[in-house]
């Protein structure tokens, strides 16, 4: 005896073929751009992630550190320069940096100075060697971003500068305990007039390697 199939399975088996045949007569460029709908392309996540990387690790790391006290006094006195020394307290906002942790831990694994869950932490380690799922397709970047990359405080007098940096992208290391630094600035002694005042102010700086001179930075 033989079956008639139902309209029921008529319809599904036609369903199949039709999805059968469209998947066939899809273009390499419509599989392509399918594909690219529902996938980031590698290009699309370097951009994201060195644009996430810039925006809430550097900038949010710089804007967690505070300068708190600043003084200025004449420490030496040349025949043409005087070196002004500038004391500078400064603290770091915990709540940002363990921010700042959470988003480097999206590219990178990171570890800190205590056990782990152990808070607050005086440091924050990036782990290069370890990257974490789908932003490992953009490891080499990420990489050779934050280590071009530095955070520290800049102390500027009459037009001249000096830097003490807090994290240098070579190590990848976070500094995120309080503290003071000192800085030692020369500068033309016809530019001192009454009782100037330095600035001093966090910033994130390009390092580059100058050979034996070691690290060089500028102000990004």
């Amino acid at each position: 005896m033989v079956r008639l199939m139902g309209f029921t399975g008529i319809f599904a088996a036609s369903a199949l073929l039709l999805a059968a045949s469209t998947t066939q007569a899809q273009t390499m460029e419509q599989q392509m751009r399918s594909m690219e709908k529902s996938v980031k392309t590698v290009e699309q996540r370097r951009r994201e992630g060195l644009k996430d990387l810039s925006a809430n690790v550097l900038a949010a790391y710089r804007d967690s550190i505070s300068v708190t006290d600043v003084q200025a006094s004449v420490d030496e006195v040349f025949e043409d320069t005087v070196t002004i020394k500038v004391v500078a307290n400064y603290a770091v906002d915990f709540d940002k940096a363990q921010m700042v942790r959470e988003t480097l831990s999206k590219y990178f694994t990171t570890v800190t100075d205590k056990s782990a869950g152990v808070t607050p932490y005086g440091s924050i380690y990036t782990q290069f060697g370890s990257c974490v799922a789908e932003n490992c397709a953009i490891k080499s970047e990420a990489e050779k971003f934050l280590k071009g990359s530095a955070v520290g405080l800049q102390a500027s007098f009459m037009g001249e500068w000096e830097l003490m940096v807090f994290m240098q992208g070579n190590y990848g290391i976070y500094d995120i305990k309080k503290g003071q630094v000192t800085f030692l600035i020369d500068v033309p002694k016809n530019k001192v007039k009454g009782d100037p005042k330095p600035q001093v102010k966090a910033q994130i700086f390009d390092l580059n390697w100058c050979g034996s001179k070691g690290p060089c930075y500028s102000v990004r």
